[in-house]
């Protein structure tokens, strides 16, 4: 056996390993999961996410899941913690006002590490997607997107716009592919919408744009399905997460109406007449739910 035989060979041993390694780690966050140990199952997906090979379809399905529960659960710590501060600011000592902050700021900690950890994993998965994959593009993209804004919610102002912005900028690219490459009723492209509008909504206080941006995909995406009723296909089958974030765009479009003055939404005029200013050089094109040319 000649050198490079003996390194080819080697070589071959160190994949095989790797790929039981990764089956391993994918068993236990698996395991994790089902167990609901959220923070052990974003563990070992995180480990399978720094490995060279791209993550599959249910691996990353695997890694969001584990990432929304972790960062969601941490999210709403800290916002209960902090709403104890204005409480206890009222009728006690300075001292123990300090300490609630300090634990504030250790849970805000925590956030900030775990949402960084994944937005780096996104940002290295992103490259290793296949040229046709644009699902996997989209997915990497939003949760990139995700990372941020969870990020910008609980930052100070200037490290809140920044946040807000790589927020902004990382939606807008999924939203440009998604357009471009997946169908209006597609799961990924409606969670995507969805979240760009909530980044609107919440953290730049735009809620007219937020509005219109989840009206036009909500009628664009009724009136696909509508099509397709009306063309008989058999061929298509709507996927249960697609009537899943139709009914919650629904219910947001609903609840954000509710709340505000806004004009109708039922006579709107064409969505190229709304103001589209942003101030942060993101793409103007933010409700045209497809990109025109």
């Amino acid at each position: 056996m000649n050198r490079r035989e003996r390194d080819d060979q080697a070589a071959q041993v160190r994949l095989e390993a790797q790929l039981a390694l990764r089956a391993q780690y994918c068993f236990l966050a698996d395991l994790a999961g089902k167990a609901e140990r959220f923070e052990d199952m974003l563990e070992f997906i995180k480990l399978v996410g720094t490995m060279p090979q791209p993550l599959s379809v249910a691996e990353y399905t695997m890694l969001q899941m584990a990432f929304k529960s972790v960062a969601g659960a941490r999210r709403q710590a800290w916002r209960k913690t902090t709403a104890i501060i204005d409480v206890v600011q009222r009728g006690h000592s300075s001292e123990r006002v300090l300490f609630i902050v300090g634990y504030a700021e250790h849970i805000r900690d925590e956030v900030m590490d775990t949402c960084s950890d994944v937005l780096d994993i996104s940002r290295d998965q992103v490259t290793k997607c296949p040229g046709l994959d644009y699902d996997g593009k989209t997915f990497w993209h939003k949760l990139a997107g995700d990372c941020q804004r969870y990020m910008s919610e609980i930052s100070s102002s200037r490290e809140k716009r920044r946040h807000a912005d790589g927020s902004l900028k990382s939606y807008v690219e999924a939203r440009r592919i998604a357009s471009e490459h997946l169908p209006p009723t597609h799961p990924t492209r409606l969670g995507l919408v969805l979240n760009l509008a909530i980044l609107f909504h919440d953290v730049y206080d735009q809620q007219d744009k937020a509005t219109t941006l989840l009206k036009v995909t909500f009628d664009e995406t009724v009136a696909e399905l509508d099509e397709v009723h009306r063309q008989g296909s058999e061929d298509f089958e709507v996927e249960e997460d697609t009537t899943l974030l139709l009914g919650l765009v629904k219910e947001t479009l609903q609840k954000w109406t509710e709340q505000s003055n806004f004009f109708s939404l039922v006579d709107q005029t064409a969505p190229g007449a709304v103001d589209t200013s942003q101030g942060s050089g993101a793409d103007e094109r933010w409700n045209c739910t497809t990109y025109l040319d």
